[in-house]
């Protein structure tokens, strides 16, 4: 089974101060990955005001380590125009090779503040068409805001959605679920269900950052 999975990760300037807690989690979420049975291409899509691709639909067991000068925090939360460029790239490699499943991981620990491309509408209609008539699947972390209220706003139901604690323990609780997460979304062709989350939503309830 091949698997399609994008992570877009926030690098604007509030995540200064936890690239290397970012930087871990995500080469030790990379690491168990690549012993996984199975094919997947990852794609790794930064984003601030800019987006910037680190990983370009890179075969799993070819990919490599997030290096420290690769997520340099800095500038707004351009999200909407993360998401919308990735999408809509995604869609158009995937006609030309196909894929049996996509998941879209999206981490920001701000609101959308800078996209100047699309708006909430524009994603959430692509959003409902990729999952609609591809059974594409988003799953959407969100700091510092109502990530439940956020990812309705661009059609991720709050199953699929979760609030994490903006910190150092956070981030690594995030990467070792999502690790967990993918593993079973690989081996399995059911859906997440909402159980994924419930380790982050414990860890954010007990800890929790007020918004």
């Amino acid at each position: 089974m091949l698997t399609e999975i994008v992570f877009i990760l926030d690098e604007s300037g509030s995540m200064k101060g936890l690239e290397n807690d970012v930087i871990k989690g995500y080469n030790t979420l990379l690491n168990k990955q690549k012993k996984e049975k199975g094919s997947a291409y990852i794609s790794t899509v930064t984003f601030s005001t800019y987006s910037n691709v680190i990983h370009n639909r890179v075969d799993i067991k070819n990919v490599k380590a997030m290096e420290m000068e690769e997520y340099n925090p800095r500038g707004l939360t351009a999200l909407l125009d993360a998401i919308g460029n990735s999408i809509k790239y995604i869609s158009k490699k995937q006609k030309e090779s196909k894929v049996d499943k996509t998941l879209f991981v999206i981490m920001t620990d701000g609101e959308e503040n800078a996209s100047k491309k699309y708006s909430y509408n524009d994603i959430k209609k692509m959003i409902s068409y990729y999952k609609e008539k591809y059974s594409w699947d988003f799953m959407f972390l969100g700091a510092n805001i109502d990530a439940i209220k956020e990812g309705e706003k661009i059609s991720i139901e709050d199953g699929m959605a979760v609030n994490f604690n903006c910190d150092s323990e956070g981030i690594e609780i995030n990467y070792e679920v999502l690790n967990e997460t993918i593993t079973n979304y690989r081996r399995n062709k059911s859906k997440i269900t909402k159980k994924w989350k419930e380790n982050i939503e414990k860890d954010y309830i007990n800890r929790s950052c007020k918004f």
